[in-house]
């Protein structure tokens, strides 16, 4: 006989789109902060032009990563899946920020290499972010 799962288990272990929403937009809002850091550094003439490319990806991949990372610490399983989720969601946000930004529909190599390095980044994130919470269980136990 089957025992009904309590609802806060079950909405544990699955994906979460509000609170992928939510993680998604603070992973944006932090990306906006690194961008704007390293404008100011560019401007002040500490960095040079030609790493502007390089610095949006990096800063689009951590800011990914986190994202998955906090995503999935407060699922119970499939941290994959919810890494996805909200790399999913940031990159959608990135790609319609840069087109209204840009004025233009561009979709280039670059473009389509950053959507797949930032789900990957995510995926690995959500994945290390269940591992980590599952650890510090064990260790508390």
């Amino acid at each position: 006989m089957n025992t009904p799962t309590p609802y806060k288990e079950f909405h544990d272990s699955t994906i979460s789109i509000k609170r992928s929403f939510t993680t998604a937009l603070i992973a944006m809002a932090l990306s906006v902060v690194c961008y704007l850091l390293f404008s100011l550094l560019i401007y002040l003439g500490l960095l040079s032009e030609r790493t502007i490319r390089p610095i949006v990806f990096i800063v689009t991949c951590l800011s990914t990563f986190t994202a998955g990372f906090m995503n999935s610490k407060k699922a119970r399983q499939c941290g994959w899946a919810n890494g996805a989720a909200v790399g999913g969601i940031y990159m959608v946000f990135y790609y319609l920020f840069s087109i209204i930004t840009s004025g233009q529909f561009i979709f280039c190599l670059n473009m389509m290499a950053m959507i797949l390095l930032g789900l990957l980044m995510a995926v690995i994130g959500g994945i290390l972010g269940i591992n980590f919470r599952a650890n510090k269980k064990c260790r508390r136990t």
